[in-house]
């Protein structure tokens, strides 16, 4: 594994708990040299959370929706850490004003995830 240079070392001090990936600026995709979305490339500052259609969002929590679903039921431990991560992602689009608290509850809830 690729040692962490000291830009990443102080941003993981600065984001202890990590940081939902849809809340990533076109610098924190630099910092861990990381391919950015192309929108980021267009829209500097911003990140893509902000900057995706309602479509875009419905279209990302279906596809997450249908993978969480399954890992659920065939692996544990990945399940967990993908679900951790959607749900980062989900208090950043609440945190934003991009999903109602009603779709929030929903797709946070644990148990919506078991076939």
């Amino acid at each position: 594994m690729k040692e962490k240079n000291n830009k990443q070392k102080k941003w993981n001090s600065e984001n202890l708990g990590g940081k939902a990936s849809l809340s990533w600026t076109l610098a924190d995709f630099e910092i861990w040299e990381e391919e950015p979305p192309d929108c980021l490339l267009k829209y500097q500052g911003k990140t893509e959370g902000q900057l995706m259609s309602d479509a875009e969002i419905e279209d990302w929590a279906a596809d997450n929706f249908k993978a969480l679903s399954v890992l659920k039921e065939e692996n544990s431990e990945t399940f967990e850490r993908v679900y951790q991560d959607f749900l980062s992602d989900l208090i950043y689009l609440k945190q934003l004003g991009r999903i109602e608290e009603e779709i929030f509850d929903e797709l946070s809830n644990r148990d919506i995830y078991d076939f």
